[in-house]
């Protein structure tokens, strides 16, 4: 036999496989470019849909409140407006109305986030120590969460309040004198501070208690077999495993501390004498009760700057201590 003649029969096999393969549906060279194609197009499509959303919601508002702040606009005018540069930013400094509402805003967030931190991680370890009642326990401290900002407000205004405050009467009945809890600039920051942890910690037990859910339970038993205690597992075994989760978890915190505003304008409206008044309390009265746009806009444009700062933070230094 030829090899010619050998050749023949395998360039035929050959030519049936191939057919076999069409005949399968197994795609060739060009069906699969034009699958790579069409992912390629798709995937363009999500990133421009994505830039769209970040120029038309976050750049392009971020961009008008700095023009605005370089402007004398007025609330009642805002398309009669005046560059008049960097005055407003001057006027904020030389009043030191500005270093004040800072200073309090940065013990209010510090305050907030800490301690809810706190209250929720603790909150969650306790309820999962339950034995019986965790869906009850775990229910009923979620509830803060659940309700509007402004129902919780209301809420604790009246029981806060000097006269009728349910929590003053309890310290009448115990021969304990009042307290002015809404009505004295260092109490009233402790009490919105209280208010505002009280409605944010059970986002963080919750969240805290589906991190829990995710540690293999080998480990813990297996460290307990080798004499571990609750201590040595929960440095060594539980808190690698949810640290990620809780770095996320207090971003969020200081980005909603940062940004509360009903429970502060509803119990204080950024007293008394100025004691609770942040930078969301300085900006809607600058903005919404004096009628000052342009200094409005500098207000938030300064206090923008912390929560960058904040931000880029957890991304160069918190980020890389996960993923060692």
């Amino acid at each position: 036999m030829t090899p010619e003649m050998r050749a023949e029969p395998a360039t035929a096999s050959s030519r049936s496989l191939g057919g076999i393969r069409r005949g399968l549906g197994t795609p060739d060279a060009g069906s699969r470019g034009r699958h790579r194609r069409r992912g390629s197009r798709a995937a363009y499509a999500y990133v421009l849909a994505a830039f769209a959303y970040l120029v038309v919601f976050v750049l392009y508002p971020i961009g008008k409140a700095i023009w605005i702040s370089l402007t004398s606009t007025d609330l009642l005018s805002p398309t009669k407006n005046e560059y008049i540069g960097l005055k407003n930013y001057q006027s904020l400094l030389d009043g030191g109305i500005l270093q004040h509402t800072l200073w309090l805003t940065v013990i209010f967030v510090a305050a907030v986030s800490v301690l809810s931190m706190v209250v929720g991680v603790g909150a969650a370890l306790l309820v999962e120590t339950l034995v019986t009642g965790k869906a009850t326990a775990r229910t009923l401290l979620a509830l803060p969460w659940t309700i509007p900002s402004v129902v919780i407000a209301l809420l604790f205004d009246l029981i806060l309040d000097q006269r009728i405050g349910v929590v003053n009467q309890i310290l009448q009945l115990g021969n304990l004198p009042p307290i002015n809890w809404l009505t004295d600039d260092t109490v009233a920051m402790v009490s919105v501070i209280g208010v505002t942890v009280w409605n944010l910690f059970p986002f963080v037990m919750l969240v805290t208690m589906a991190a829990l859910a995710t540690v293999p339970g080998e480990l813990s038993e297996s460290a307990s077999v080798d004499g571990a205690g609750r201590w040595a597992m929960a440095r060594h075994i539980t808190l690698p495993y949810i640290l990620p989760t809780l770095q996320i978890v207090s971003l969020f915190l200081i980005i909603w501390a940062f940004q509360q505003f009903q429970i502060l304008w509803i119990m204080t409206q950024g007293g008394p004498i100025n004691g609770t008044d942040v930078v969301s309390i300085e900006l809607y009265r600058t903005a919404f009760l004096f009628n000052d746009l342009g200094r409005a806009s500098a207000i938030g444009v300064v206090a923008m700057i912390p929560a960058l700062l904040i931000t880029l933070f957890y991304f160069r230094v918190a980020k890389p201590m996960v993923t060692r």
